[in-house]
């Protein structure tokens, strides 16, 4: 199911290999840390089990927007109700 959502709904080797790191980083701690402190060998495994990106493809976002784009998208994939104003 994550392999057919990451394949329908975003674009670009490196963006997929970004926010299947960040999904799984997420899901397996239960936030998002700073993408430099992510192991390469995570981010290697990752990238092994998605078809059809490239091996080379690098992990890292050139812009900020897309990284926030990429965590509000885990969050609603996984239904996740962020603490914000409404909530309080």
């Amino acid at each position: 199911a994550e392999l057919s959502y990451i394949k329908e709904n975003i674009r670009g080797d490196s963006l997929r290999l970004g926010f299947a790191v960040l999904l799984k980083v997420f899901q397996l701690i239960g936030y998002f840390p700073a993408i430099n402190t992510i192991p390469e060998t995570v981010i290697k495994h990752i990238r092994e089990q998605i078809p059809n990106v490239r091996r080379s493809t690098e992990f890292g976002y050139e812009h900020e927007s897309s990284f926030n784009r990429h965590r509000r998208r885990v969050y609603d994939y996984l239904e996740i109700k962020r603490y914000d104003n409404q909530i309080r």
